[in-house]
């Protein structure tokens, strides 16, 4: 039953390792996020040497189903304020080569 218990656990902090991402990308703390990124990989990792090999009870399987639909929730959430970023940085770097490419313009046809 301790394996089960540790793989519970691990799945119970990947979970709030997602949680805080989710409030890292409500806040716009994209460094931050990136960060809790790396440790959430590294944990993942960790939990699927010892998930794989794994017999779990009824119940330890039902909290696993659990905290995984909380977890696939989390990075949903995660995915699309990134991307929601993504279409707003792409916005702003065209916004700003038509700006260059106006005041090169410019530039180009002012005469001294």
């Amino acid at each position: 039953m301790k394996a089960a218990d540790d793989i519970i656990t691990r799945y119970q902090s990947i979970r709030d390792y997602g949680r805080v991402m989710q409030k890292y990308a409500r806040d716009g703390a994209w460094e931050d996020l990136i960060h809790m990124q790396a440790r959430y990989v590294c944990e993942m990792e960790q939990l699927m040497l010892v998930d794989n090999d794994a017999e779990l009870e009824d119940d330890a399987r039902e909290s696993k189903l659990a905290l995984l639909v909380e977890i696939r929730e989390a990075e949903d959430d995660v995915r699309t304020r990134l991307d929601d970023r993504l279409q707003q940085l792409s916005r702003f770097m065209m916004s700003s080569r038509a700006q260059r490419r106006v005041q090169n313009a410019y530039d180009g046809s002012v005469v001294n």
